[in-house]
């Protein structure tokens, strides 16, 4: 946290949320390195887009050869605490929006309420299958691991509405709203 302290500060007119500040000597073996990595990137936007899980793209920053995600970075800025083992989930769904308040702690299983759609996902609606055998689409949703049947439909819709009416029960602000077309 010292080094991240030192080196970085949160800055909303960057992409990352993050500007490299003149970092302090000892964060470099050498004086030459120190110079010279200063007046590259002292004020410079910190941070690079990589790919991550199903397409979703995020920020990370480097240093001292190692890679941080940005989001965890500018939580910790942004609140003085350093995320440890927790995840951070953004709000609104999108990994690349690092606002401090699109940030929130999560566990594993309260950032897995906040995701959309999986990518193989053919009813275009969350917690919603077709079920050939039946000519029936089935609501199901996932409460501490366990997936919990909701009912069986002949509408899409019904099913797709089931499943919102126990998200929003079971998984509280971790809610998030399906976008449809």
């Amino acid at each position: 946290m010292d080094v991240v302290r030192e080196a970085l500060e949160l800055d909303p007119t960057s992409p990352t949320w993050l500007r490299w500040k003149t970092r302090p000597r000892n964060h470099f073996a050498r004086n030459r390195d120190w110079k010279a990595w200063n007046s590259q990137f002292s004020g410079n936007v910190a941070g690079f887009e990589s790919g991550g899980v199903e397409g979703r793209k995020y920020w990370r920053v480097r240093i001292n050869y190692k890679h941080y995600k940005a989001h965890r970075l500018v939580y910790a800025l942004a609140y003085g605490i350093d995320p440890g083992t927790m995840q951070i989930d953004h709000i609104s769904g999108d990994s690349q929006n690092n606002s401090p308040e699109n940030l929130r702690l999560a566990s594993n299983a309260e950032n897995s309420r906040n995701r959309g759609k999986n990518r193989n996902n053919t009813s275009g609606r969350r917690g919603v299958r077709w079920m050939g055998n039946r000519n029936k689409w089935q609501a199901q949703i996932k409460i501490n691991g366990r997936a919990c049947h909701l009912g069986m439909f002949t509408c899409l819709d019904e099913a797709a509405a089931a499943y919102d009416v126990a998200a929003r029960q079971y998984f509280g602000e971790f809610y998030r709203e399906e976008k449809t077309k």
